[in-house]
């Protein structure tokens, strides 16, 4: 259960990242990017006390840049899907 509540921190901090990065202007950019890390710190928390710390680190870093390189793709698929 703590896994799955680390993983989904994670992703939810990558999907923060990337929406701070591409579509937050000014001050709510830097806003929306701490809320992303405070995510990505959650879920390592999270994930040190259920699988010792370098188990979970490792991880939910995976996880959340796996998320991070696959944000864009999605988005893409998604703005395809509805022009076309």
């Amino acid at each position: 259960m703590t896994t799955a509540l680390a993983s989904c921190l994670a992703v939810l901090s990558a999907a923060l990242t990337h929406s701070s990065v591409r579509g937050a202007p000014g001050r709510r950019r830097a806003l929306v990017f701490s809320a992303a890390l405070l995510a990505l710190a959650a879920a390592l928390s999270i994930a040190a006390k259920s699988g010792g710390f370098w188990t979970g680190a490792y991880t939910m870093l995976a996880v959340y840049i796996l998320s991070c390189s696959l944000s864009p793709w999605v988005l893409m698929l998604w703005k395809r899907r509805d022009a076309g």
